[in-house]
């Protein structure tokens, strides 16, 4: 992700790839699956004790499942799960503090959390080592192969990198993206219910196992729903670039050499096949609009780059489109749910802080009962 040599990236990106193939992420959706299961269970319980449910938490305990069930492959205890959760959330909220950002991350908390991680890490890689390769993404990036070169792999730091870097790219985004989802469609209940018919449907004929095959031919609604919410609110805030040559647009110039980052979110917002003069067409509200995703009249086509583009285009987003799609397909299967907060005639309000996605600052308060039909 962050390596700036193009060949060694190129290196990189081929052997850490080996671990998030289409047939990898399949193989990964039973997990997936399981810790959706979790989630549910979590909400229901969240509900009986206090009447509501925040999405954000949710959610975000739901990507960490993923990261140490199916990232990393820990098999953890009740009593380890709050702790693995809690080094991580220590870890990624200091890697963007003043002291990470003023070189003194090593006297930080999330300094210590980050090497409490790592020394999770290296004692799968020697039990891996010890016992063979499993189904988890650790593992196929430690026994990777280059395919240009047979003899190259990895080494044991650029593993437990790249395994870092899979639990904090994709935990906060996907947890970020799944919260927003979860709030376009409560402010938009009609979504909600044609995504909740489209489940019956799929439960009715292939019963409670998902695959990532029927979610991804079978399910077009869902994928509407969840690139609709990406179009409002991309998962990569921009795309940083140096400019190999000088170039003029618009008017002005920008010298050979110099940095740039294009908006995502302005560039979606701009998008002449959404754009509207009347109502923002990234309101969350009455912009989000799923149908949009099922006609090619109106699907957005190169303007949509929720996940960036070129070479370095997002790794991971087939893990993350599996693990939004298997999340919201359980939800809409086993719960029905409401926001507490109307806003009706009010501007969402979005947290200020640093995330790589904005959310709404109330964390996306819910309540939630069992579906009827689960």
């Amino acid at each position: 992700l962050f390596e700036p040599d193009k060949s060694r990236h190129a290196f990189l990106r081929r052997l850490v790839g080996q671990s998030l193939t289409p047939a990898r992420v399949s193989d990964a959706v039973p997990v997936l699956q399981e810790a959706a299961d979790v989630a549910v269970d979590k909400m229901l319980a969240a509900q009986d004790v206090n009447g509501k449910v925040t999405m954000e938490k949710i959610c975000t305990d739901f990507t960490l499942d993923v990261a140490w069930r199916q990232i990393l492959g820990l098999e953890l205890s009740e009593e380890e799960i709050p702790e693995f959760e809690k080094e991580v959330e220590t870890w990624s909220t200091g890697i963007m503090s003043k002291r990470a950002l003023m070189g003194l991350s090593r006297f930080s908390p999330g300094y210590n959390a980050r090497e409490n991680i790592i020394k999770k890490i290296e004692e799968r890689i020697e039990s891996l080592e010890k016992n063979g390769p499993d189904a988890s993404n650790l593992s196929a990036m430690l026994f990777a192969k280059d395919e240009e070169d047979p003899t190259k792999s990895l080494s044991r730091e650029e593993v437990i990198d790249n395994a870092l870097i899979l639990i904090f790219a994709g935990s906060e985004t996907s947890a970020s993206t799944l919260t927003n989802a979860m709030l376009f469609c409560g402010l938009n209940q009609q979504t909600w219910e044609k995504l909740v018919k489209e489940q019956m449907n799929m439960k009715e004929k292939h019963g409670d196992v998902l695959t990532k095959q029927t979610l991804d031919d079978e399910c077009p609604y869902l994928d509407a729903v969840i690139k609709e919410s990406l179009r409002l609110r991309a998962i990569s805030g921009g795309m940083p670039r140096k400019v190999a040559k000088t170039l003029v647009i618009d008017g002005k110039q920008i010298p050979k050499g110099w940095f740039i980052d294009p908006g995502l979110g302005i560039t979606h917002e701009n998008d002449p096949k959404t754009k509207r003069s009347a109502i923002s067409n990234v309101d969350p509200k009455a912009g989000f609009v799923p149908e949009r995703w099922l006609d090619p009249k109106t699907t957005p086509d190169t303007d949509f780059v929720p996940f960036g583009a070129g070479p370095r285009f997002c790794l991971g987003y087939q893990l993350a489109l599996c693990e939004m799609k298997v999340f919201l397909a359980t939800m809409a299967r086993k719960i029905d749910y409401n926001l507490i907060k109307d806003y009706d005639g009010e501007q969402v309000e979005w947290n200020p802080t640093m995330s790589v996605i904005p959310q709404p600052s109330d964390g996306v308060e819910i309540s939630v009962i069992e579906a009827v039909l689960s």
